[in-house]
């Protein structure tokens, strides 16, 4: 974390504490967007949005009678999305 990083921290917790409104915070709420910059590509989904969706998609094929009926979540995936799960199925399933 650089300096000016740690500076921007300190001021928008002082802020906070002080009881700052929102729009007056949101100069100093970017403290971590260096850290993060790069990780996430404009209009993909995160890994965790990912995971959960791999997740939800292999309760679908695996598990009957189903806790939650969910049409979307082998869609989610797209046709290749789908296709690596259900080779990866084994790594789904209970023992």
């Amino acid at each position: 974390m650089s300096r000016s990083a740690g500076f921007g921290r300190r001021r928008f917790l002082a802020g906070v504490l002080a009881g700052a409104t929102w729009p007056a915070l949101i100069p100093f709420a970017a403290f971590g967007a260096e850290r993060t910059k790069g990780r996430l590509e404009a209009g993909a989904p995160s890994e965790t949005a990912l995971g959960a969706a791999k997740l939800r998609a292999a309760h679908q094929i695996l598990e009957y009678p189903r806790v939650l009926h969910d049409p979307f979540a082998i869609r989610m995936l797209g046709p290749d999305g789908e296709a690596a799960l259900r080779a990866d199925l084994p790594a789904y399933q209970r023992s």
